[in-house]
């Protein structure tokens, strides 16, 4: 746990969700609600409007809200409708309620499943709001960073995220700051693979970071993040041999992307020009 790093941020555990939860409308609200074919929409409901209006999240958390927030979660531009900042919204809103009642210590045992992918979707939306959500959710990160237990297999895809953050906020940090999240970051996916309970026969094991995971529906999400990370770096005000390293990693996560590449490129040149 590198402490005196995180605490540079300023973890916060509740910032972004109550900066996300400043544009959530009450129609918004509703239409979360009905996530779920429209059924229990009122205890839904009731829960969604506590978590958006106190910014505190239930524990142990229950069905109600946890189903429409996870549906919510999978929001995505379709062929024939593209996401709008209302839907971005939204699902910023589900991404952030999610990752925070996972943090609540009373639901350390719920069953809150992916949250790779939750975190994915949350930094996609967040590319879209603006620079002031992207400074609360890297203020969050720390906070998560700050309360996971080092046996959490999810931890290296938030020690990522902070570094994505850190870099397009520009917070001022440096490079030996930097330098330490990246050595965090490769540290912590290599701790994973030796891990007794790792499993070297799951599907795409032998892709960095994304081999960690069987929870793969958001894995072009990750990927189309490389190429942002290639890019970040090669705009950042830091040292030759700091800008080589985070290319480096961006390689890690680019590389073989095969099936999903173009996808991938696609993702992040739309949100490139939608930011």
């Amino acid at each position: 746990m590198r402490r005196e790093l995180l605490a540079t941020f300023g973890p916060d555990r509740d910032g972004l969700l109550r900066k996300v939860s400043e544009l959530v409308d009450d129609q918004m609200l509703a239409e979360i609600a009905r996530a779920d074919w429209g059924q229990d929409v009122t205890e839904h409901l009731s829960e969604l409007r506590k978590i958006r209006d106190t910014a505190a999240v239930p524990a142990p958390v229950q069905f109600c809200p946890l189903e429409v927030l996870e549906l919510t979660r999978w929001s995505d531009s379709t062929a024939s409708r593209p996401m709008q900042r209302r839907d971005h919204v939204m699902r910023a809103f589900a991404c952030a309620a999610l990752l925070r009642i996972k943090g609540e210590p009373g639901n350390g045992d719920a069953l809150i499943e992916g949250e790779n992918a939750t975190l994915a979707q949350l930094l996609a939306s967040l590319d879209l709001l603006g620079g002031a959500y992207r400074e609360k959710a890297l203020q969050f990160l720390a906070w998560r960073l700050e309360t996971m237990e080092d046996d959490d297999g999810g931890r290296p895809f938030f020690i990522y995220g902070l570094l994505l953050l850190a870099l397009k906020t520009r917070t001022d940090l440096a490079n030996s700051q930097l330098r330490e999240i990246v050595d965090w970051l490769i540290e912590d996916e290599d701790r994973i693979r030796r891990a007794e309970w790792w499993s070297p026969h799951r599907k795409d094991a032998d892709r960095w970071l994304l081999g960690l995971t069987t929870f793969d529906q958001r894995h072009v999400v990750w990927v189309a993040t490389g190429y942002a990370l290639r890019a970040l770096a090669a705009d950042a005000a830091i040292s030759p041999e700091l800008r080589d390293l985070l290319g480096y990693v961006a390689s890690l996560l680019t590389r073989d992307a095969a099936a999903w590449c173009r996808d991938a490129r696609r993702t992040f040149f739309l949100a490139a020009g939608s930011g």
